[in-house]
């Protein structure tokens, strides 16, 4: 048989100058509206991002909260390679603020640098977790370009650090669902990269929006939504087609604007104890089917 001539395009590497002309007024803003793409690389969900937020007498990059921890984020940026100037200033926001999710997204990275954050994963107290990432950028033909960051250092909690009984729930729980939703023919795109945290993100066809899953061991609810990051007008215009957006999920949902905190959510609940393994695969059905109406509704708003 004549095998098919399939072909393929190849990625083309995107110079970072080209896209962001100039770190604080291009890269910094674009990377605060977007801190989303960074964060779920990472496995963290943040809220209260603050572009050049004060630290004392100077200005973080981005800061943020971890709305599972509650923990500080700083996150220092460059368009060049790591120096030890950035390094001492990722120190000194650290303690200014008290962060204890600290990240330094670079263009490329010294090996010297590399070592040095990777020593204080190594020698510092367990509650500090700090991230080198580079970034890079890609197209496909003419396409836009689009971004890609990779994690090169993270923290013993990502990697070594032993996780307690709940987080090792959480993966669990997690790493079957993922084997459920390839059992079944779900048109979503359920992504294998999981953390031992209560909640798992998969993405949808916006980049300002993603199904979102969570596991609330205090309420007794799992939660399936859609949480759409720092974008009121995306979240306004599903709400003002509410009645169009439940009618594809089959029931009403809860409207959570969280204005404060710069995100918004939609979401479904589902009223059960997370922690009962006898269910399960009840849990995971309820999420698929959920996360599908749910990205349904989502679609029929905005193509309308």
């Amino acid at each position: 048989m004549k095998q098919k001539d399939t072909k393929l395009e190849t990625l083309i590497d995107v110079p970072l100058r080209d896209i962001w002309p100039n770190e604080a007024k291009d890269f910094t803003p674009w990377l605060s509206e977007n801190s989303h793409l960074l964060f779920e690389e990472i496995g963290i969900r943040a809220t209260d991002i603050e572009n050049e937020a004060r630290a004392g007498k100077y200005f973080i990059d981005i800061a943020a909260e971890d709305s599972e921890t509650g923990n500080k984020i700083i996150v220092e940026n460059q368009l060049e390679k790591t120096d030890h100037s950035h390094l001492g200033q990722l120190l000194t926001y650290t303690a200014s603020i008290e962060a204890r999710i600290i990240v330094w997204v670079v263009a490329k990275i010294n090996a010297e640098h590399q070592k040095a954050v990777e020593w204080l994963n190594d020698h510092t107290d367990v509650d500090f977790n700090f991230f080198l990432v580079k970034v890079g950028a890609y197209r496909i033909a003419d396409s836009k370009p689009a971004p890609k960051f990779d994690v090169v250092v993270k923290p013993d909690l990502w990697s070594k650090k032993s996780l307690t009984d709940r987080q090792r729930n959480h993966l669990h729980f997690w790493e079957n669902f993922i084997e459920y939703a390839d059992r079944s023919d779900t048109t979503l795109k359920i992504t294998p990269k999981i953390y031992p945290r209560c909640w798992y993100n998969f993405p949808i066809n916006n980049s300002h929006a993603r199904i979102s899953i969570d596991r609330n061991f205090f309420k007794n609810h799992i939660y399936a939504g859609i949480y759409i990051g720092d974008n009121q007008e995306l979240y306004d215009q599903l709400h003002q087609n509410k009645d169009l957006f439940e009618k594809c999920v089959g029931e009403k949902v809860e409207w959570l604007p969280l204005l404060d905190k710069k995100a918004s959510r939609i979401r479904c609940t589902l009223c059960c104890d997370p922690e009962d393994d006898y269910r399960h695969e009840e849990y995971y059905e309820w999420i698929l089917k959920r996360a599908e109406e749910l990205y349904r509704g989502f679609t029929k708003v905005l193509e309308n």
